[in-house]
């Protein structure tokens, strides 16, 4: 399930991009042991950096305000002017430019935090020039969106699922939201509409326990049968899936 890229990189940066009215360390638990993860697979001489960024704010600014950028975000195509730009998406390429990150860039967005992420490696690309090959994008418990065509076999959509019990296999609601459809023109030259057209090409469907707030949990009661706690699962799955090297030597 992992993307391809055609050389690797010496340097990983990682931004962990939060969603709407969240706490400021809200995924702090996710960036430590994504830094570990990748440090310790690549080794310790590799430069891997990691920060956290709120592309809508935290819950100091207004829960309405961020939500309405979401919403306008999520069916919001990207074009490489500041006016018709993503809010957060720009917000968060705003915060990697100043930092002048190297090598890979590892986008992690979580619920709105994953629309800006799309859109921000969007943005990359069409303003900065930056290879597809370098970015990487993990869309946790976001709404669907648009995913240009360059970036979905960079892109990975993890959402949450039951286990057991009765009612719907999906967890979280909040991944129901937006689309991926589009249109497209069948075989016989007709247009027809296709569900999946935008869609990231790698879909992950990980049973937590919990719902939407719960996916960085590492403590009881957010601990399955096995021992493994929500946190382990979704950085294992990103790991499983992220195309690093076992040694940059």
């Amino acid at each position: 399930m992992s993307p391809t890229t055609s050389r690797q990189q010496t340097e990983l940066s990682l931004y962990l991009l939060s969603g709407v009215y969240t706490a400021p360390t809200f995924m702090e638990p996710l960036r430590r042991e994504l830094h570990t993860l990748c440090v310790a697979r690549l080794g310790e001489g590799a430069a891997v950096r990691s920060c956290l960024l709120h592309p809508y704010g935290d819950w100091s600014r207004s829960l309405l305000r961020q939500l309405n950028e979401v919403r306008a975000d999520l069916f919001r195509i990207v074009r490489p002017t500041r006016r018709s730009s993503s809010v957060g998406g720009r917000a968060a390429v705003d915060a990697i430019r100043a930092a002048q990150p190297t090598g890979r860039l590892l986008l992690v967005g979580h619920s709105g935090g994953g629309v800006a992420a799309v859109h921000a490696a969007e943005l990359l690309m069409r303003e900065d020039g930056v290879a597809a090959e370098r970015l990487s994008v993990v869309q946790i418990g976001s709404p669907k969106c648009r995913v240009p065509q360059e970036l979905r076999e960079r892109t990975l959509f993890i959402s949450a699922v039951r286990t057991g019990g009765r009612g719907p296999a999906w967890a979280d609601p909040v991944t129901r939201l937006g689309g991926w459809g589009g249109w497209t023109v069948s075989a016989l030259g007709l247009p027809r509409r296709s569900s999946r057209k935008h869609a990231p090409a790698h879909v992950a469907k990980v049973p937590i326990v919990g719902w939407h707030p719960d996916y960085f949990r590492d403590a009881a009661p957010y601990v399955d049968d096995t021992g493994e706690h929500n946190l382990a699962k979704i950085a294992h799955t990103i790991m499983s899936w992220i195309d690093l090297p076992a040694s940059f030597d």
